[in-house]
């Protein structure tokens, strides 16, 4: 078999799995619907779109944009006629909101690795991933800095070693 077809073939195959494993159809960011790239121009004016996805069903369909602003993600989701469902900001703490920023003072042994302001429809929340002695803390947060969900991972590395 011809090398360039294999390569070719494997190719697909990745791409294929990049798909599967991201949850939705990537599609090039030419394809959009004109009201979600507005839409999304809007939010993010000074973005670089890192990818789109194709989500949702064929009578729901979900455009997912992933896009970089500078140093921080800004990840949004639109209905095709571009009415924001979703929009996922990162920012420094100093930006968050005084409670917010008072309730993550509590992980001051830890490091935070990521902030992120969270709007769905009209509701405002913060999330944020606090790494302590090798254990990963997700925190949702609301504006008033009251936590609504708190999820805590071990190293994995850690769990095999002690078994």
């Amino acid at each position: 078999m011809n090398k360039k077809v294999m390569t070719t073939g494997w190719m697909i195959i990745a791409l294929g799995a990049m798909n599967v494993l991201a949850g939705g159809n990537v599609i090039p960011a030419a394809d959009l619907p004109a009201p979600v790239a507005t839409a999304a121009s809007r939010i993010c004016p000074d973005g670089t779109i890192k990818c789109v996805e194709l989500e949702g069903t064929k009578e729901k369909p979900v455009y997912e944009i992933e896009m970089m602003v500078g140093d921080k993600s800004c990840d949004m989701k639109f209905a095709p006629d571009g009415r924001t469902l979703e929009i996922e900001k990162e920012m420094d703490i100093n930006q968050l909101p005084a409670p917010v920023q008072a309730s993550l003072a509590i992980f001051s042994n830890g490091k935070i690795n990521k902030v992120e302001q969270v709007e769905k429809g009209k509701t405002m929340l913060y999330e944020a991933e606090i790494e302590i002695n090798q254990v990963t803390i997700e925190l949702e947060l609301s504006a008033d800095g009251k936590v609504i969900d708190l999820e805590i991972e071990e190293d994995e590395e850690d769990d095999d070693d002690k078994k």
